[in-house]
């Protein structure tokens, strides 16, 4: 394998063939979610579908394997470190980028998205701030990765109001994906 530290975007196009083999899915469950039939809309606007809200919206995607989800199906890591120490996703996001994130785990085969959350980064922002439990983990160590990256696993209960939309609350977003 080629050594990542001289090829960084090669190790990047490696985790990125991972994630993008789920972008289809990730489109269809989204678009089941901001894609509304309203009757009024429909039978006196000429109106069929409608987006909920038109403006931007953007989304970091995690794509992880089945093998975490049967070992952490509430937790969700976020890269803390990478090998060049530039910044990572949780630096991006406490700076203000992402409104959202789709948190998903495939199956066995990585085929399909078995599981999903979709977890509101603003109020993620918020509670870095206001909230010790979450507090605590940005100020602890990072887990390594052997590779070099290191990650902050913060543990989610569905229950949490960091979650926006969860497929284990609404399991049919997942049917015919």
């Amino acid at each position: 394998m080629a050594n990542s530290t001289l090829f960084p975007k090669y190790e990047y196009q490696i985790r990125r063939t991972f994630s993008d083999k789920f972008e289809r899915q990730i489109k269809r469950i989204l678009g089941e979610l901001f894609f509304v039939n309203v009757f009024h809309k429909d039978t006196k606007e000429n109106t069929d579908l409608m987006i909920l809200e038109a403006a931007s919206i953007d989304f970091a995607c995690r794509v992880r394997k089945f093998d975490y989800y049967k070992r952490y199906p509430n937790d969700i890591t976020i890269r803390a470190v990478s090998k060049n120490r530039k910044e990572t996703e949780i630096h991006k996001i406490a700076k203000g980028f992402g409104r959202y994130m789709f948190y998903g785990f495939c199956d066995e085969e990585q085929k399909r998205i078995i599981s999903y959350r979709i977890i509101d980064l603003n109020i993620f922002r918020y509670k870095m701030i206001t909230d010790k439990n979450v507090r605590s983990v940005l100020f602890d160590e990072p887990k390594m990765n052997k590779d070099g990256t290191g990650f902050k696993t913060f543990n989610i209960p569905d229950s949490s109001k960091l979650i926006a939309y969860s497929s284990l609350s609404h399991p049919e977003t997942l049917d015919n994906i």
